[in-house]
């Protein structure tokens, strides 16, 4: 087989391009400071499996399981944000907004077009229509899909990115930032028992942009919780497995983040006083992406038709 010139020349520049990439450095930025008027859409998918079983040695007592998907297509706006640039006011204007129960079919949380102001209040996400506090039940669907304020589980603070990094290259979590978020969040982790890592995997070209894909993984042993009354936690582990696409420009906002965290644990004791002993397995896995772009232009108004006469 002939190979020509011009393919010659293609890939050899190809490769060249490849070789100066994995020698460029890049600044890693994961968290993108936000201002107060910035405008984006943003579509956020989260999945929720909750399951636990309860044991009297190895005969299975009960089991009971449900998973949850929240579906969130909207447009925010930025309307206040904190001295980091994490936003902590916004309003979304909801083009979809659905939950799906186990298999049922997904049932509009609120109508299109719906106005949903979102705040931090008291390190709390909070919701408002119209100047009043949405339903509980929306309140806790929006709180599953509406990424306000330190909302993710890998930021600048806790990626220990000191300096640049280079593609293929990898690094160590800040394991003490990680323990004081998850402190905030009700959960115990000690330093020694925690790992964490980032790398950057590549550099490729997006809508004309040049952007990184920086994935990352973390594992924790012996992480203690809150439990049910009567039981005495023997084990708790957790997983946590991300990505995100940013652009190499610190100042554009990211382009996508993907994030699945899955917790296990294995815990003893008596839910009834009168009753045995039980083994409780309880196990949540939580998986979300959440991608932005800018905000369209509004749809044109669809052509009146003549009423037939």
């Amino acid at each position: 087989m002939k190979v020509g010139l011009a393919a010659i020349l293609i890939m050899a520049a190809t490769t060249l391009a490849g070789a100066a990439a994995a020698g460029q450095d890049y600044e890693i930025k994961l968290t993108r400071p936000e201002k107060a008027g910035n405008e984006y859409r943003a579509a956020v998918v989260t999945t929720l499996y909750r399951a636990v079983t309860f044991k009297d040695g190895d005969k299975v007592v009960r089991q009971q399981s449900e998973t949850t998907t929240t579906s969130l297509d909207a447009a925010v706006k930025v309307l206040a944000t904190d001295e980091a640039g994490a936003v902590s006011r916004m309003t979304l204007t909801v083009d979809k907004f659905t939950v799906k129960e186990g298999e049922a079919e997904a049932a509009a949380a609120l109508p299109r077009g719906t106005v949903v102001t979102a705040l931090v209040k008291d390190g709390d996400k909070t919701f408002e229509i119209d100047g009043k506090a949405v339903a509980p039940e929306v309140a806790l669907a929006l709180k599953c899909v509406v990424l306000i304020g330190r909302d993710w589980p890998v930021d600048d603070e806790a990626s220990g990115a000191k300096g640049r990094k280079k593609v293929g290259q990898d690094w160590s979590v800040d394991a003490q930032a990680i323990a004081t978020q998850a402190a905030s969040q009700g959960l115990t982790i000690s330093k020694e028992n925690f790992k964490g890592t980032l790398r950057l995997d590549k550099v490729e070209k997006v809508g004309g942009a040049e952007c990184m894909d920086i994935s990352y993984r973390m594992t924790a042993s012996k992480v203690k919780g809150e439990l049910p009354a009567g039981f005495t936690l023997l084990s708790c582990s957790f997983e946590v497995t991300g990505a995100e696409k940013a652009p190499v420009d610190p100042a554009a906002r990211l382009l996508e983040q993907s994030v699945v965290a899955i917790m296990a644990g294995v815990a003893r004791g008596k839910p009834d006083p009168k009753g045995p002993e039980l083994t409780m397995e309880p196990i949540v896995r939580l998986s979300q992406k959440a991608t932005y772009s800018p905000v369209e232009a509004k749809p044109p108004a669809p052509a009146k038709t003549a009423t037939p006469k």
